[in-house]
């Protein structure tokens, strides 16, 4: 399990929680959220379980509502162009990803975004299976997740109070 203690907050204050950072995220990172799950049949389970553990807790809705707004959310920003510094001033791109590549990305950060309606209910290695690459934008306030070229993610510039 990662070393983030479970926040004592609603199911719907994690859920916001993480679709906020999922906007601050930089929208290239994300690609590196593409992934399969190392084992398909317990990531499968674990969605199971998720999924379960909403029913039983008349969070149902929430959880297919939690899903809807992640691709809702994709299909608003994917195809729109980012904006970064550059030495010329502002440099628009796009983030091109094969329809493959989208649907893994929409069902990792799903699986994330079910993670946060049932964390309070699931084991920690469902919650850590539902959740994968997505840690930081579950429980971090201060996303990382970059796509960069010009950044590396080795250097943590920030004050040592800060981190």
């Amino acid at each position: 399990m990662t070393d983030a203690p479970v926040p004592s907050m609603s199911p719907e204050e994690r859920l916001d929680g993480f679709l906020t950072n999922l906007e601050r995220a930089s929208i290239p990172g994300l690609q590196m959220l593409a992934v399969r799950p190392l084992d398909a049949d317990a990531h499968e389970r674990a969605r199971e379980a998720a999924a379960e553990a909403a029913r039983d807790a008349g969070r149902a809705d929430l959880a297919d509502a939690s899903r809807e707004r992640v691709v809702s959310w994709l299909e608003q920003n994917l195809g729109a162009p980012t904006y970064q510094q550059s030495f010329l001033g502002e440099a628009a791109s796009f983030v091109a990803l094969r329809p493959g590549d989208r649907l893994l990305l929409a069902q990792t950060l799903g699986d994330a975004a079910l993670a946060c309606v049932v964390l309070d209910r699931v084991d920690d290695e469902t919650a850590d299976e539902l959740i994968g690459p997505c840690a930081d934008l579950v429980y971090g306030d201060d996303v990382t997740i970059t796509g960069s070229d010009d950044e590396d993610p080795a250097v943590d510039d920030r004050d040592p109070g800060e981190r």
